[in-house]
């Protein structure tokens, strides 16, 4: 009977899943106060009354500039000096609301990174139980340490020498750092398909290419290109499917793969197995004068009917407007998506809380066993083809939500323990369902340091 359970999609009671992923480009102590008292805060700000909205934040380690007051990183410069920022990391850290770590440095300019401040920086963060499980690739060519592209060596052993021979690279971390719980990797992928999850057409793949996007090839170009592509399918006796595909992938080899996952699982170039995700955005586009095109009505409306998951590409600290770190329209903007989750439509979670919501439903395995007066979901374990098979914890399992026939009759369970499950009303589906419920995080309001 076990078609009669199945897994909602997303946490109940919400339509549609998102996380405001901002990396911390132009950011200091101050903007990041402003951003974060306005979006995850309760208390009257300059632009209004908190929106109370679980949106986590990057941060460096170092910056090429010992001026840290205009420079939110861990330390003072490439020095071991903690910085006027440094205890306010470790508390966002430890509260949620800093979830990824945007590279160790702003290493655009020299000095350049080094394995060696790879190692000094993780000893830190263990030392302060820092944990982040989400790594952002920054910059230019000259961060070396991006890992997982052609132009940098975070994941590259060995580098070819002059003589011939080999060499071990200074900027080779990734052996340390995936390591230290880095789960999470942004190489360089942008879509510009609202929500991902979720099945995607051919059509609009290519027209969120043709009319999102700034052509590579003119307009006419590219649509007579695929005006012939199809005359010449409907005349081949392969695949018709097939034939869509590397159609596609010719006319937009970078921007289309087949897929629409928000994961999936990459192997790095010194062997490592890691995770590696998609963010929704376009390159230029990424501002907060963005927000109001981002976060349009017309596209939390589509993210809502195709039941999308989605992680936002944005600098929230980069803006034209001189007189607060939102425009007015941003504001508006942030509101509405702030009464779509009060309302139950959309769930605005962090980035890593949403990327660990996303893989543990993917590979979650469950049975239902069924008693006369009861149905027990028994959760057997997380089937991780990057980390291997565990056994999740409940604070692991928040969120997982199964559609279920009578609410009241099911009972779930790890390891021969019962836990707590909410009991929900039907849905717009008209199923019921039990929810492993939510944790909220809560914002330090208190952080003077």
């Amino acid at each position: 009977m076990k078609d009669k359970i199945t897994l909602r999609k997303i946490p109940y009671p919400y339509k549609a899943a998102l996380a405001i992923c901002s990396d911390l480009d132009k950011i200091n102590r101050e903007k990041f106060d402003q951003i974060h008292d306005f979006l995850s805060s309760n208390k009257p700000t300059l632009l209004g009354n908190g929106l109370e909205l679980e949106i986590a934040d990057s941060f460096w380690m170092y910056s090429s500039s010992s001026d840290t007051v205009n420079a939110f990183s861990y330390f003072e410069g490439i020095s071991e000096k903690p910085s006027y920022n440094a205890i306010k990391i470790e508390e966002m850290i430890s509260a949620g609301f800093i979830d990824s770590l945007h590279t160790y440095g702003d290493f655009s300019e020299y000095p350049g990174f080094n394995r060696e401040l790879a190692k000094r920086a993780l000893a830190q963060m263990h030392k302060k139980n820092m944990k982040i499980s989400v790594w952002i690739n920054h910059g230019n060519i000259h961060n070396f340490q991006n890992i997982g592209i052609k132009t940098a060596l975070g994941d590259v052993e060995y580098i070819s020498a002059v003589d011939g021979g080999k060499r071990k690279c200074i900027e080779y971390h990734a052996d340390l750092t995936l390591p230290f719980g880095f789960k999470y990797l942004w190489i360089d992928e942008l879509t510009e398909i609202v929500g991902q999850e979720r099945p995607c057409g051919i059509i609009e793949a290519v027209f969120s290419k043709l009319f999102e996007s700034k052509p590579t090839k003119s307009l006419f170009h590219k649509l007579m290109l695929i005006l012939v592509s199809f005359l010449l399918i409907l005349q081949n006796k392969l695949s018709l499917k097939l034939k869509i595909n590397v159609v596609l992938n010719k006319l937009f080899p970078k921007a289309f793969n087949g897929n629409n996952d928000l994961i999936k699982v990459i192997t790095l170039r010194d062997g490592q197995k890691a995770y590696s995700f998609k963010r929704y955005g376009r390159f230029g586009v990424d501002n907060a004068d963005a927000l109001p095109k981002l976060l349009s009505k017309p596209t939390l409306k589509k993210l809502k009917h195709n039941m999308g998951i989605m992680v936002l590409f944005v600098h929230l600290a980069k803006s034209d407007n001189q007189k607060n770190i939102f425009s007015t329209q941003a504001c508006d903007a942030l509101r509405y998506l702030s009464a779509q989750e009060k309302s139950g439509q959309i769930y605005v979670t962090t980035t890593s809380k949403l990327l660990h919501y996303t893989v543990l439903k993917k590979f979650l395995k469950w049975r239902a066993q069924h008693r006369p007066d009861e149905i027990e979901i028994i959760i057997e374990k997380v089937e991780d083809p990057v980390y291997g098979d565990y056994i999740p914890t409940v604070q692991q399992l928040q969120g997982i939500t199964f559609y279920v026939p009578d609410a009241q009759k099911i009972s779930v369970s790890i390891n021969g323990n019962k836990i707590p499950v909410s009991r929900n009303l039907p849905d717009f589906t008209g199923k019921e369902s039990v929810t492993i419920p939510l944790t909220r995080l809560k914002y330090p309001n208190n952080i003077n340091a």
